[in-house]
């Protein structure tokens, strides 16, 4: 008996150690399809890298991704980061940065080769109206047994200069918190030919930032000939410190044609204008 506990102990001593330091350190481009998953967290962005163009990055829920200093992860090909209310997956920088200058660091940002996210019944989706929630929603497509275009959903996103960056490319952000960071999602969308494609995002909690949401806004661009749907939000102490050409705005939009709803959102104790419409047409 007393020789069985010993080779006992001695086996969980040689494997917890193994446990606990487990992660992975990503410092190549992703060529291939690719999956995160709990047995290699967290992952350790060392320097930018780049989703190449046709390609899928999974990350699975309860995942850790850590962004060593300045480094940003490009999204050319497709984002599929899916976590639960219990797992969520997690995005946070060890970045020490300074509110007081302008945002340049980027946590996650898609390049225009990104498709953007689709939702039923197709080309032209319909708005679902939830009466029990009061809330107007859209239903993200994956009927083919595949994702369509990037999504993060309950994720978290913790002390990034920009923690999503998208320049024509629309991805869906749902059930997600974002915090500690300058700006939280920082979207444009200009294409060339007149591709009318929607950013839905819902159901999510911006907190501390300084700009919770721009919609439409150099360096990310103008939103032009696309459809925003910004509803069920939750911002509460954000701008706090005013940055220029922000004119204070919590939400900022800059829409020349293109339809921006917004819809039972609630920004609590923040400074500054709450919603900032830099452009008519909107």
């Amino acid at each position: 008996m007393k020789k069985t506990t010993i080779f006992f102990f001695l086996i969980l001593f040689l494997i917890s150690p193994f446990q606990i330091i487990a992660s992975t350190n990503v410092t190549s481009n992703i060529t291939q399809n690719t999956t995160w998953n709990t047995a290699g967290s967290p992952y350790y962005i060392m320097n930018d890298i780049q989703v190449y163009e046709n390609i899928t990055l999974t990350i699975q829920p309860g995942v850790e991704v850590v962004f060593q200093e300045t480094a940003s992860i490009e999204i050319g090909g497709q984002l599929i980061a899916k976590g639960t209310a219990i797992n969520p997956i997690d995005f946070s920088s060890n970045n020490v940065w300074d509110r007081r200058q302008s945002a340049k660091i980027g946590g996650v940002s898609f390049l225009e080769t990104a498709p953007s996210a689709s939702y039923k019944p197709g080309d032209r989706p319909t708005f679902i109206h939830d009466y029990q929630n009061n809330q107007l929603l859209l239903e993200y497509d994956n009927t083919q047994g595949y994702d369509s275009g990037s999504i993060f959903d309950y994720c978290l996103f913790d002390n990034f200069d920009i923690a999503i960056k998208s320049s024509n490319s629309l991805p869906c952000l749902m059930n997600s918190t974002i915090r500690n960071s300058y700006y939280g999602l920082y979207v444009g969308y200009d294409p060339e030919l007149p591709q009318y494609k929607w950013l839905f995002v819902y159901n999510n909690t911006i907190e501390s930032c300084e700009i919770a949401i721009i919609v439409g806004q150099y360096p990310a661009g103008y939103f032009r000939r696309g459809i925003a749907l910004i509803s069920g939000n939750k911002i509460k102490d954000c701008g706090f410190m005013k940055i220029a050409g922000s004119q204070g705005a919590i939400v900022g939009i800059n829409g020349d044609r293109s339809g921006i709803f917004l819809f039972n959102n609630q920004i609590i104790n923040s400074a500054g204008l709450g919603f900032g419409n830099f452009q008519t047409g909107s």
